[in-house]
């Protein structure tokens, strides 16, 4: 994403990069009125985090369908631990 100047005050969105960093709350409905309103200006005018913004939710669909068919299970402790140097000891 390109790094894209708004010329918003201080505590607003200022480029691409505080977009992103806002799309969690976005999405939970966790942003005040004024900088949620800035956020979808932003959005108005930017292809590329509409497209972040989309893949994101694809991710979060995508995560919550899996989890839904493949529920987690209690097997992780059958793991075996190895040693970050590659060796194995069994």
């Amino acid at each position: 994403m390109r790094k894209k100047k708004s010329g918003k005050t201080s505590g607003q969105i200022i480029c691409c990069e505080d977009e992103v960093t806002l799309i969690g709350d976005y999405l939970s409905s966790n942003l005040n009125a004024q900088v949620a309103a800035t956020f979808e200006t932003h959005m108005q005018a930017c292809r590329d985090c509409v497209a972040f913004l989309r893949t994101y939710k694809k991710t979060i669909e995508a995560t919550r369908a899996f989890l839904k068919i493949s529920p987690v299970r209690d097997g992780y402790r059958k793991l075996l631990l190895r040693p970050l140097d590659g060796s194995a000891s069994h």
